[in-house]
């Protein structure tokens, strides 16, 4: 006597629960409502496809709007017969005051390089053109000050990334082992185009005191690369195509003060 076959169960068949549910769902459906529903799902897929070309035709006219800024900003300094700048990397030399003067000055800057108090930074006359975005370098215990100065400068606070070094240093709170970027802007300036935008946490090893890792140089580049750049309080060697300016950029290609439009 043959054996009945056995039935083959979902699994077998690479079916889970919730599909066949749905599948005995669609079965179960008056005809009208199932062709509205047929209905419903094209129109969703062609809403998908619309969005995708939607968002290459964003990244086509963000290229464009950074090309014509460029030019724009080349012409002001034509006729403003100086250069001035689309983009400012800024890292101040902030003063940090310890609790304690006798007892704290061991973790200050002030042992690496001469630092300029709040109010001397906020006054500093910026190259900065009519649309510009300024990368703003702060520490946690500055916060508060970098976003006086950004607002000094003229420029608005619009967003922040985080440098994650690969080892902790000092702190009162917590032992630092970030520091931000902040990004503001002034004028017209286009944001990274939608999936454009890089990661807001940058992993990369500690360097000489201050020195920052080129990969921020490297994604500002690849966010503006028409617009003429400067790297203030320039501290070593840094990105390629970028003007420079700080008592430490002597060994650098360019000072600000050899800048000419």
């Amino acid at each position: 006597m043959k054996s009945q076959a056995a039935t083959p169960k979902l699994s077998d068949l690479g079916v889970t629960k919730t599909q066949s549910s749905r599948w005995q769902h669609l079965a179960a459906m008056p005809a009208d409502r199932f062709e509205q529903h047929v209905a419903a799902a094209k129109r969703q897929a062609v809403n998908s496809l619309s969005r995708a070309e939607t968002a290459d035709e964003k990244k086509a006219r963000r290229a464009e709007r950074e090309q014509r800024l460029a030019e724009r900003t080349a012409a002001a300094a034509t006729s403003l017969n100086k250069k001035i700048y689309g983009v400012i990397l800024a890292d101040p030399p902030w003063r940090w005051e310890p609790y304690s003067r006798q007892t704290g000055m061991d973790r200050s800057a002030d042992n690496h390089y001469p630092t300029m108090t709040t109010e001397a930074i906020k006054t500093l006359e910026i190259p900065a053109a009519d649309d510009c975005v300024l990368f703003l370098w702060a520490t946690v215990a500055m916060l508060p000050q970098a976003l006086e100065v950004m607002t000094a400068w003229g420029f608005a606070y619009r967003s922040a990334c985080a440098w994650v070094k690969d080892k902790p240093g000092t702190g009162y709170w917590f032992r630092s082992q970030f520091e931000l970027l902040l990004v503001g802007t002034k004028g017209s300036i286009p944001a990274p185009a939608p999936g454009d935008q890089c990661s807001s946490v940058i992993s990369a090893p500690r360097g000489r005191h201050s020195k920052k890792p080129e990969a921020f140089y490297g994604e500002i580049d690849r966010m503006f690369p028409n617009l003429p750049k400067l790297e203030m309080f320039a501290r070593g060697e840094a990105g390629c195509g970028w003007d420079y300016w700080g008592n430490e950029a002597g060994d650098l290609p360019m000072k600000l003060s050899d800048a000419r439009p």
